[in-house]
């Protein structure tokens, strides 16, 4: 494996499921991982399951990528501290409670839609300069395959959201290849993330003992694109193809 002990790695969204499992994929590959989500607590967790002798390399930051203020304060973090950006991960995201569009409120639109779409356009935005600083960088998000395949598995507006993001991922992939900047989406069928286990655990009366290591796929896919820095446009395609439900 290709030695990252000098990229700094961005991972949203990291406290839980498959940013967990991105991050400590990452922390182990030797990468300085700042990893941000709204609960400090969580992203504690996701510390404390790393290698001990790695743990100087996380960086916790809390953050609502929904609120730019918040967006703000993590760049000025970033410049300050770091300089540049290697690698960022959109992986925070989630569906609506209600999933049938007969039934979806305008703020269950809205809120979707935020944080899927709109909190990945404004952070990937304020990166891009701490990316140009070396005329290199990638951009990976978690997308899903519920953005070729609709279905009420992720419902209305989660399919539209992660339609529309892999569309942005292949814009800007087309728009900053030349200056080495390349991006991405990764599209996961369903993963058994740690809410997703306990859903079902709880709708069938079952008790639920261990549920580590769940999302750890997608962790090495992610990982994989991220130490690629000769991949084609073409492979990514190919990529994108695939179900990862490893």
């Amino acid at each position: 494996m290709k030695d990252m002990s000098k990229s700094i790695v961005l991972i949203t969204g990291a406290g839980s499921g498959i940013g967990r499992e991105i991050a400590k994929k990452f922390v182990d590959a030797g990468s300085k991982t700042i990893i941000i989500g709204r609960r400090v607590d969580q992203l504690e967790g996701t510390k404390e399951i790393c290698d001990p002798k790695k743990q100087n390399n996380i960086f916790i930051q809390q953050c609502d990528i929904t609120q730019e203020t918040d967006l703000d304060n993590l760049i000025s973090f970033l410049k300050s501290e770091f300089g540049k950006i290697d690698v960022l991960v959109n992986n925070a995201g989630a569906s609506s409670a209600v999933r049938t569009i007969s039934y979806v409120t305008e703020e269950m639109w809205d809120n979707v839609f935020d944080l899927n779409v709109k909190a990945v356009y404004q952070l990937t935005q304020k990166l891009i300069p701490l990316m140009s600083v070396n005329k290199s960088g990638t951009i990976i998000t978690i997308s899903s395959m519920a953005a070729l395949s609709p279905g009420l598995l992720g419902g209305a507006p989660y399919g539209a959201a992660k339609a529309g993001v892999t569309n942005l991922m292949g814009h800007i992939n087309s728009e900053l290849n030349s200056k080495g900047i390349r991006a991405t989406a990764i599209m996961p069928a369903e993963v058994d993330t740690a809410a997703a286990i306990v859903k079902k655990c709880r709708e069938n009366g079952l008790y639920l003992r261990d549920i580590s290591g769940m999302g750890s796929g997608v962790g090495n896919r992610a990982l994989r694109m991220a130490v690629k820095s000769g991949e084609t446009n073409q492979h990514m395609m190919k990529i994108l193809e695939n179900v990862i439900n490893q």
